[in-house]
């Protein structure tokens, strides 16, 4: 048909358009209905979601690539759907990407503007002046830019405005907090290859980084608890146990990735004679990933005393299971983990939908990693074979998606201890 002949003709094209068009569905929804957090009121967000990380994905994974322009238009528009999910990391994280690309972008600085500015409404961050000087001058790059239209000048305006006088009720100088920000900027980078590895993946966790360069940044400081009381409760200090143990996971996780790719560095540091170790790390690496997702699905299910629909095991990709539109109403970070959920199950818009075979064959398969193409070689129901690059690219994704996860999860519990705490001051 027509549409098969369009989208063959011009896939990029084609995708984005039809990725935008189901964002400005949801945009005119949302702003007619500002307060619905349904799951159907999202579907049309999912789905321009789904079509532009899937764009991304096969970009990083060298299936098909893009030129700088495109590659922009993708993220950016990608960037505003996270966004709209609260999935804060990995909005901040397209925007980051063009800037690490030094790809000139049309909204980068507005997008990053009306991230944090969000950010720091609805996550219970503790108190720091850095992230409103952020802000600030995100807002003025939006104002100075020519390719801005002039919506969006007038609402950073008054966003800057905000931030302005909350820094004079705190009699901090807009001046001297850029020279300290100079200064951090002047420090020499970090000499171990394993941090600039990370910083350069953006895979520490931690909300500093955020905002700013300084050593905070390098850093796996994410708590429940900030300087908000109601952090402080006794639910936010029952799973401040489970943050730290999804924390402890993902580091391994990290180091086992960085392993798998510096392999030199993994031969001289074993007194073993271990032969292809690093493939093992990758797979190692992968999986950790999945039961790091396990672990909050029984997080959430367990703050929020849900029994699920169905018995056995809790799993992450069939978080729904028991969760009613009443509890997405409660917690709005619940969409942002069932956004996460549906990039990786295997129903018709998740993006990632082959990665849980890739986990399963690794867990109970003979894996095999080429060097050749994948179709060079005979595939059955024991043995599975991979292509080692491709691999790679597909683990730091899973990592960036996992990183997500555990940020989204934490606010989620952050805004159950609020909750709590609403609720029993109107008793």
């Amino acid at each position: 048909d027509r549409k098969s002949i369009l989208f063959e003709k011009y896939p990029f094209e084609s995708r984005r358009i039809y990725a935008f068009a189901y964002l400005q569905l949801y945009n005119l929804h949302h702003s007619q209905f500002p307060y619905d957090v349904s799951i159907e009121s999202t579907n049309w967000l999912l789905i321009a979601k789904y079509i532009l990380f899937s764009i991304y994905k096969d970009h990083v994974e060298n299936i098909t690539q893009l030129d700088d322009k495109k590659l922009c238009d993708c993220l950016e528009l990608l960037s505003s759907c996270f966004c709209h999910l609260s999935r804060w990391f990995e909005a901040l994280h397209c925007i980051s990407l063009l800037e690490k690309k030094k790809i000139s972008t049309n909204n980068g600085s507005y997008l990053e503007a009306i991230t944090l500015d969000v950010l720091w409404q609805k996550t219970c961050m503790s108190f720091n002046y850095q992230l409103f000087l952020k802000i600030i001058d995100c807002c003025l790059d939006v104002r100075k830019s020519k390719r801005a239209i002039p919506e969006q000048k007038q609402q950073t305006k008054r966003i800057e405005d905000h931030y302005r006088k909350e820094l004079r009720k705190h009699k901090i100088l807009v001046l001297k907090l850029r020279k300290q920000y100079a200064r951090i900027r002047k420090s020499p980078p970090p000499k171990s290859q394993y941090i600039q590895f990370v910083i350069s993946r953006n895979l520490y966790l931690n909300e500093h980084g955020y905002f700013c360069l300084c050593g905070k940044s390098r850093s796996d400081s994410l708590k429940v608890e900030t300087d908000h009381p109601h952090s402080k409760s006794k639910m936010g200090k029952e799973n401040e146990a489970v943050v730290t143990q999804l924390k402890n996971q993902f580091i391994l996780a990290r180091k086992l990735y960085f392993e798998s790719i510096y392999q030199d560095r993994l031969k001289r540091k074993s007194k073993l004679n271990l032969e292809n170790a690093h493939h093992e790390h990758l797979k190692q690496s992968f999986k950790i990933c999945y039961s790091i997702l396990d672990v909050i699905a029984n997080g959430i299910f367990r703050t929020m005393n849900i029994v699920p629909s169905k018995k056995g095991k809790i799993y992450f990709h069939t978080i729904c299971d028991g969760i009613t539109e009443e509890h997405f109403r409660e917690n709005y970070y619940l969409i942002s983990l069932y956004s996460i959920a549906k990039d990786i199950d295997q129903t018709e818009y998740s993006a990632f939908k082959t990665y849980r075979e890739i986990r399963n064959a690794f867990e109970h398969k003979i894996v095999h990693f080429t060097e050749k193409p994948i179709l060079e070689c005979v595939q059955n129901e024991m043995e599975q074979f991979y292509q080692f690059d491709e691999m790679v690219q597909k683990t730091e994704l899973l990592l960036t998606l996992t990183k997500s996860a555990i940020f989204s999860f934490t606010y989620f519990i952050r805004r159950q201890t609020k909750a709590m705490e609403v609720l029993n001051q109107m008793k």
